[in-house]
């Protein structure tokens, strides 16, 4: 944006992204993959960071990611927290007690020492108060943003099978096991030939998911498309019936956003924050009720005005998401932790420094 200068630090290498950029500096950092451990992390940020962020010449720290606040960090900061997932989901996430004690310290001590917290839906913003007590305008809600696409893929003369798309990683929270059901029971009960496909391996699939895929009646249905890129994920959002989505717990959601953008009917989970973004414009279902999923599923499949109405509505929702929204936003929290750490600053100011009862001579406040 415009009046804005961007620093990005890095790690000991510089990426691609953001090497190829005119429009943003970056600051290779003595960051190494070994330091991503929750212990390493939080070593880092308490130990190296200021350096770094000293380095900058910035007006002001956003830590993106979830932590990263350092102690008496020299500038005003912003925390941005996705989601609480792995506080509340310790074993999917650590691999020990330590490196999970580690991760919460990090984060309750960034939330608390940040000027401003962005969440990036509602939902969150819910959860970090009920978990960790962070209450006020101290936070501020930020919904992240979609690319709309230029053109939609011309996919009428392809010959490829009707299909459903789940898109997202395997796990457990996912809850691929339920979209394994949901289409068991869709091909059981109207019998059709409709494939879903999943946006990982098979390999990769949690305990639960193994066995439910391994139970499926109809498991020759599934394909696994394993990690695709930007394009291909494109196209199958393009050329797939709809998306099918039945996470019990997500930070944002954003497939059914991109889904929507892409004019692919969605059909979420009614939890979490995935209510909140999809509104009106998809249909929001029990994910453990997968004879419903499968009815709706069946209507958007064998209604075409039904779904004709849901591309339309998808369309129009994911335009109110877009990255110059969200940028906007952004900046406006900026300014607000500026203005709240000036003020915040020169009431210590006054109070540290302030004259004596006894004294005449007026307080002095640092500019």
């Amino acid at each position: 944006m415009d009046g804005v200068r961007v620093v990005a630090l890095c790690g000991r290498t510089v990426p691609e992204v953001l090497a190829a950029r005119d429009d943003v500096e970056t600051l290779a950092t003595n960051f190494d993959r070994s330091d991503r451990t929750a212990i390493r992390r939080l070593w880092w940020e308490e130990t190296q960071l200021v350096r770094w962020i000293r380095e900058s010449h910035a007006d002001i720290f956003h830590a993106t990611w979830n932590t990263g606040i350092p102690w008496r960090c020299p500038i005003p900061s912003v925390l941005t927290v996705h989601d609480l997932i792995p506080l509340h989901d310790p074993d999917t996430h650590f691999s020990s007690r330590s490196q999970f004690a580690a991760y919460r310290h990090a984060l309750r001590s960034s939330v608390a020492r940040a000027v401003r917290t962005i969440t990036v839906s509602d939902h969150v913003r819910r959860d970090l108060s009920n978990t960790l007590g962070l209450v006020g305008n101290r936070v501020i809600p930020v919904h992240n943003g979609v690319d709309m696409p230029l053109h939609r893929v011309d996919d009428s003369g392809s010959d490829q099978p009707p299909f459903v798309l789940h898109a997202g990683g395997p796990l457990p929270r996912k809850n691929v096991a339920a979209v394994f059901r949901a289409m068991d029971e869709y091909c059981s009960r109207h019998c059709e030939s409709l494939e879903v496909r999943v946006t990982f391996l098979e390999e990769d699939l949690c305990h639960e998911a193994r066995r439910v895929f391994r139970q499926m009646r109809q498991s020759k249905q599934v394909r696994f498309i394993g990690h695709v890129d930007d394009r291909v994920l494109s196209e199958q959002y393009t050329a797939a019936r709809a998306l099918l989505v039945l996470s019990r717990d997500e930070g944002f959601g954003l497939p059914v956003l991109e889904a929507m953008a892409h004019g692919c009917p969605v059909i979420a989970a009614s939890n979490a924050s995935l209510p909140e973004i999809v509104g009106n414009a998809g249909v929001l279902v029990d994910p453990e009720n997968e004879r419903s999923v499968a009815d709706e599923l069946h209507r958007v499949i064998a209604d075409p005005a039904w779904r004709d109405r849901l591309v339309r509505l998808g369309r129009t929702r994911a335009k109110r998401f877009g990255w110059d929204v969200c940028a906007q936003r952004v900046r406006e929290v900026y300014d607000i932790a500026l203005a709240a750490a000036s003020f915040s600053q020169q009431r210590q100011s006054r109070i540290r420094w302030g004259p004596s009862r006894s004294s005449q001579a007026r307080p002095t406040v640092p500019s």
